[in-house]
């Protein structure tokens, strides 16, 4: 028997369905290896107490009050960050049974771990040529998107901005919302949306529900978005979800995208994640930027300094001529169009894991 608790994403959106399909190939998995067995399935979208609207986490201390117990519990993080603190999942399992625990998904690092963005991006994303994406020239030095203002983001944003380079690229950086503030406090005034027209910028797909949150910046999750931005820009800085050490290692379209358009990047988020993107076959750039030693302290910040980096990151690349950008560019092709082959046969890889994810 399993029993489900747990919030999903509508199922007619782009991640929601793959969050159902996924979900649904593991719990019929686990039916076929324990049939007989008492299993929990949890699953983590909006699951914690901060989620007021959802009756998920109260339903699973109801559980714990009324003494159930089972023989194992499955955690699927399929689509989103970790929302609970370590101590509560403790609390949670050993409350709830005495066997083993399995935690499955994005949000997880471990044997059970996959990347579901991966498959977002291979089903959902247009069919991009080489025309489509290769760099014509370098008139942005590098492009910034971010939607929801983290603390991470607008510290960067503002850090651009002071060193006086905010205007060498393309930045967006959505509106804090009063319900919804994921600010962590900080106060900024610098809000930008790189076109007023949301549905030209995806190309069609303006189609989120929560669209008209965080200022009406664009949600696109499976686009490049505008190619007449993309193909004009050099630097990929990615504004990834997680930044904190101390959160798992969280890897989504937002790194993913460069590998798909051919572009370098540097990532404002987990410095690890340059790291996991080598353990699986992809190619990094950082070597471009500077020394060893500048290298080493890039892929081993774990606070701010990461903004004190990248803002050095554009400094330097400020100093060259376009020209030298585009020669720079046309060394790293090959290693750009790697990447490009390599999300394919890892996107592969995801699918096999989700299909085999007990084995």
């Amino acid at each position: 028997m399993i029993r489900v608790v747990g919030n999903f994403f509508p199922a007619d959106e782009h991640y929601g369905r793959q969050e159902h399909r996924i979900f649904n190939s593991i719990r019929r998995q686990a039916d076929a290896l324990w049939p007989e067995d008492r299993t929990l399935m949890i699953n983590l979208t909006w699951f914690g107490p901060q989620f007021k609207n959802f009756v998920a986490y109260d339903r699973i201390n109801q559980m714990i009050s009324a003494g159930e117990r089972y023989d194992r519990i499955i955690w699927t993080g399929i689509l989103d960050p970790v929302t609970i603190l370590p101590a509560e999942f403790a609390r949670i399992e050993q409350a709830l049974t005495a066997g083993p625990v399995y935690r499955v998904g994005v949000a997880f690092e471990g044997p059970y771990s996959f990347n579901t963005h991966a498959m977002v991006c291979t089903e959902e994303f247009p069919e991009y040529t080489d025309q489509d994406v290769a760099m014509t020239e370098p008139e942005y030095l590098f492009l910034n998107y971010n939607r929801k203002p983290k603390p991470h983001r607008i510290l960067l944003v503002e850090q651009l901005h002071s060193a006086g380079l905010a205007d060498r690229g393309l930045i967006s950086l959505g509106r804090p919302v009063v319900h919804y503030d994921v600010t962590g406090g900080l106060a900024t005034d610098r809000y930008y949306i790189i076109e007023d027209d949301a549905d030209a910028t995806l190309g069609g797909r303006f189609t989120d529900r929560t669209a008209w949150m965080f200022g009406a910046v664009p949600p696109d999750f499976c686009s490049l978005g505008n190619l007449a931005i993309w193909q004009r820009h050099f630097l990929n800085i990615v504004g990834e979800t997680e930044f904190l050490p101390w959160d798992n290692l969280f890897v989504t379209e937002k790194t993913l995208k460069p590998l798909i358009g051919l572009r370098p990047f540097i990532v404002n988020g987990h410095s690890r994640i340059y790291q996991w993107l080598r353990d699986n076959g992809f190619r990094t750039f950082n070597h471009y930027w500077g020394t060893a030693e500048f290298v080493g302290r890039l892929e081993s910040a774990t606070d701010v300094t990461t903004h004190d980096l990248i803002v050095q990151v554009v400094q330097r690349l400020a100093q060259l001529e376009p020209a030298e950008l585009t020669a720079m560019y046309r060394d790293m092709l090959p290693d750009l169009e790697h990447n490009r082959e390599r999300f394919k046969e890892f996107t592969q890889e995801q699918y096999r894991k989700v299909a085999n994810i007990f084995q």
